[in-house]
């Protein structure tokens, strides 16, 4: 669980450091996008019948602009994206994992009954019984005594 609560922290650090850089007004894709496409609007309603090669170079530099906002709007939702992705992921991980641990702490042998009917819980001496005892159980005719109700 160690390993999963780093993730989970510098996830949130990561989180937070994306949120912090989207609030800068430098770096808001709508309103720069929007600012944009108004002065595209506004050149070419200015652009009458003769176009000068001032405003078309004008126009030329505004949809490049456009276009590289556009592109880092796209950029942000891919990264949003990885991020659902990613938080889904660690989810399923920690799932897995809390799933694996209890798998295998079911499959360990903590206790056999003795012969003489006695608890054994002593790891060196369920090591030499197991044998013994799987052994007995499977060669037996009935198992009402092994399993009883």
């Amino acid at each position: 669980m160690a390993l999963s609560s780093r993730l989970l922290e510098s996830w949130k650090e990561i989180k937070k450091a994306i949120k912090e850089w989207r609030k800068h007004d430098s770096i808001s894709t709508k309103a720069k996008i929007s600012s944009i496409m108004q002065q595209l609007q506004e050149i070419h309603s200015s652009m009458g019948s003769d176009s000068l090669n001032t405003e078309w170079q004008a126009k030329e530099k505004t949809k490049s602009e456009l276009a590289h906002w556009l592109s880092l709007e796209e950029d942000q939702y891919g990264q949003k994206s990885r991020e659902i992705c990613f938080f889904l992921g660690i989810r399923i991980l920690v799932f897995f994992y809390t799933a694996c641990k209890i798998k295998q702490y079911r499959n360990q042998i903590k206790q056999l009954v003795g012969p003489a009917g006695k608890l054994i819980q002593d790891e060196d001496k369920i090591k030499l019984l197991a044998p013994q005892f799987s052994e007995q159980l499977f060669n037996q005719t009935s198992y009402a005594s092994t399993f009883p109700h």
